[in-house]
């Protein structure tokens, strides 16, 4: 049955927003597999442990969005590297003062290995030299994204030569330096904002549908919780296009089938990574970038693990609130029982999930013509 199927998952680390994602369009027999991963701060000092079930997977990534990094993430993009193919990098541009902050954090307490010096010396000359194909280092944002564009491609606004000249002083080579922009594959956009400034510097990314047809084009979502008694993985495989289904007996979810109102035009399936911004007082900048899509959101990432340093209760006006949300939080030492309050007792729509090393999220499900549904798939 032809269809665009997909799976995002919010993987179980209490130490990231490590979000992976699989698109499989069976009209073009297209897959695009992508990860974001946004790492908290202050840095947990022990070794990044991954579900082995996602540790050993070693399918290629169409991109990789490098949100926010600290010294115990560098190694990890450096794992990752070795093992797999990655055709393009998505990352802020940090410079040479910005790096050397960075490394200084960490080098008090850890010793810098030699490959993390290497990485940071020049990552755009790493990425290279490990086979990507395209590096996005972005610096601030270009324009808005109104709506207008569909057709699949990279969407990215180059600074000058001469601009590029001023902001990377101190660099050993010269190499393209981007406008946050937007891509899109499959009819589903991947919209970044830049934000922060120097060491600090993350990048926020929107995703979802575009260009919905809700009366031609039906659309179902299943939301579940699942730990490692399950056996789950972050790609959607061809053999089993089932995957929406595939936990139903296994585990108590959420089916959101038709979710769209009578008079609405678009499907409720954005998902909103913010980063490790600190939202407070920020809010509207996201407001700003996003507002084209904000009604779009129904799962959200919270920084910093729901620091209330890093929360600003505005976040909660993101979505719509008829509808029901996720907000998905690594769970840490540092994560607000007053940020967990204020968005679980703010509406009965809102869902807080904690991530930690047993649980994490899973959303999937598909997009499909309304003429190849069959009465068995309905609900």
């Amino acid at each position: 049955m032809e269809a665009k199927y997909f799976k995002f998952m919010f993987q179980n680390t209490d130490d990231a927003i490590y979000h992976t994602g699989c698109l499989w369009n069976t009209y073009t027999e297209s897959f695009t597999n992508f990860l974001y991963i946004s790492s908290v701060e202050p840095n947990i000092n022990e070794k990044v442990r991954h579900d082995a079930r996602f540790s050993e997977e070693i399918f290629p990534l169409d991109f990789l969005v490098l949100s926010y990094m600290n010294y115990t993430y560098m190694e990890h993009v450096i794992e990752l590297l070795e093992r797999r193919k990655i055709y393009k990098v998505v990352m802020p541009y940090f410079n040479t003062e910005a790096r050397n902050t960075i490394l200084h954090r960490y080098g008090e307490t850890r010793t810098v290995s030699k490959e993390v010096e290497e990485f940071w010396d020049s990552p755009y000359v790493y990425f290279k030299r490990k086979g990507v194909e395209e590096v996005y280092l972005v610096s601030g944002n270009g324009g808005n994204y109104g709506g207008e564009e569909v057709v699949p491609g990279d969407y990215f606004e180059i600074y000058s030569q001469q601009e590029r000249k001023t902001m990377q002083e101190g660099e050993k080579e010269s190499f393209p330096i981007y406008k946050a922009g937007y891509m899109v594959y499959d009819n589903w956009l991947f919209y970044f904002g830049a934000f922060e400034k120097g060491a600090d510097s993350t990048l926020v990314l929107y995703h979802g549908s575009v260009g919905d047809n809700t009366v031609l084009e039906d659309c179902v979502l299943n939301v579940k919780n699942f730990s490692g008694m399950q056996d789950c993985s972050s790609q959607i495989h061809s053999k089993n296009s089932q995957c929406y289904m595939a936990c139903t007996h296994k585990t108590d979810y959420d089916c959101l089938k038709r979710h769209n109102r009578k008079n609405m035009k678009q499907y409720i399936n954005g998902t909103l990574l913010a980063g490790n911004m600190n939202m407070c007082d920020k809010v509207d900048m996201i407001y700003n970038r996003y507002f084209s899509v904000k009604e779009k959101i129904r799962f959200i990432g919270v920084p910093n693990g729901g620091s209330y340093e890093y929360w600003d209760k505005r976040m909660i006006g993101f979505g719509n609130q008829h509808y029901k949300s996720y907000w998905a939080v690594p769970s840490n030492k540092d994560t607000s029982a007053e940020t967990i309050k204020e968005i679980s007792m703010s509406s009965p729509y809102n869902n807080f999930v904690l991530l930690n090393e047993g649980y994490g999220l899973c959303i999937s499900g598909y997009l499909k013509k309304r003429s190849d549904i069959s009465l068995r798939e309905t609900f």
